[in-house]
């Protein structure tokens, strides 16, 4: 790990551990309510991680650019981007709709609540989590870091706002540990991706707004909606469903991203690149394909499947690389869309799928 990832390494986990912490400090009846400085629906548990977040990375260098949805981009260096400039991509607090839920019920059941710390009414409640919502270290809220810097991915870093695990995958690996302990890389443990997934057709996506049901049957990948394990599917914990950390009932054969913004799956990517095969190392373990169509639809007049002309994802020397000059195209970068399939690399049945589809997809060289 050269020095200048090992150093806006420690930058982000520090920013998201001050996240979490946050977060977790406020009590239930602030967390759950709007505050007046975002977006209308923005609830103190989305506020205060941003807040937090931008105010750690500013310290760090006021140069960096940071892109989130809430703020969209703040930048406050020199005017324009440079193919070289180190570009954050956060998403602050993914799942914030079901952790205001789970916390408005868990107050609703118990006034008491409303006074006490997010963190002590999770840990208090843990179970139940689980049994409404699913294995909280892939359901739970979170937040998310990737690092772009000369126009490749470097990093992702995610923590669990519920559990407090953090997550990790750089050079060094694929990693995991608890944001209460040691945060340090080297001594976290390995996360594995298994090549090979249960034979069937469960997959992980989102489909809760309108207009990602009709994008789904866009791809023509011959998907019915009742296969899909969570129609609320996480954003960039959604990778975890093809991890060591998920079994059972919410085994899938792959994940999408059904046209989302970037936050929801930008962070996907350095896990692709770093996972490697448990039974032969020197393979990857996972698979990423953009998929296009003739007519693709737009949300807010933003292309959810661009085709390589449209694309930020340019081929160059066999690796896929970002272009930032189409990225910042946008006067808010974080609505920019792709739809993405990622699956183990000898998922034949969801390869096989996916490059019927002939010139309508694209295999990312991660």
């Amino acid at each position: 790990m050269k020095g200048i990832e090992r150093d806006l390494l420690k930058m982000s986990v520090d920013a998201l551990k001050g996240a979490y912490e946050g977060l977790n400090s406020m009590k239930c009846d602030m967390a759950a309510g709007y505050v007046s400085g975002g977006k209308s629906d923005t609830y103190g548990l989305d506020w205060m991680p941003e807040s937090i977040i931008k105010h750690k990375i500013s310290d760090y260098d006021a140069n960096i650019v940071l892109i989130t949805e809430e703020t969209g981009k703040m930048h406050s260096g020199k005017k324009g981007i440079g193919p070289t400039q180190t570009v954050f991509v956060c998403d602050p607090t993914d799942r914030s709709i079901k952790l205001h839920e789970f916390i408005t019920a868990m107050m609703d059941r118990e006034p008491s609540y409303r006074s006490r710390e997010v963190h002590d009414v999770i840990g208090e409640n843990l179970e139940e989590w689980q049994n409404r919502i699913g294995n909280p270290s892939i359901s739970g809220a979170s937040a998310s870091m990737t690092v772009i810097r000369d126009r490749i991915v470097l990093f992702s870093v995610m923590v669990n706002y519920v559990t407090g695990e953090i997550f990790v995958a750089n050079s060094i690996g694929t990693k995991y540990g608890n944001m209460e302990e040691d945060t340090d890389i080297t001594k976290m443990n390995d996360l594995e991706f298994p090549a090979n997934q249960p034979k069937n057709h469960s997959f992980a996506t989102f489909l809760k707004k309108p207009g990602y049901p009709e994008n789904l049957q866009k791809c023509s990948l011959g998907l019915k909606e009742e296969d899909c394990i969570d129609p609320w599917a996480p954003g960039p914990m959604r990778i975890l469903y093809l991890s060591s950390l998920n079994s059972g009932n919410e085994s899938v054969s792959f994940i999408l991203s059904n046209g989302e913004k970037i936050g929801e799956w930008l962070p996907w990517l350095p896990w692709i690149k770093y996972a490697r095969d448990p039974v032969e190392s020197d393979e990857h373990a996972l698979e990423a394909y953009r998929i296009f169509f003739d007519d693709p639809r737009t949300k807010e007049l933003v292309l959810v499947a661009p085709a390589p002309h449209y694309s930020i994802f340019t081929e160059e020397d066999g690796e896929t690389k970002i272009n930032l000059d189409r990225m910042f195209q946008l006067d808010d970068p974080s609505h920019y869309r792709e739809t993405l399939l990622v699956t183990p690399r000898h998922n034949f049945d969801a390869i096989g799928r996916v490059t019927s589809l002939g010139k309508y997809q694209q295999k990312m060289k991660l």
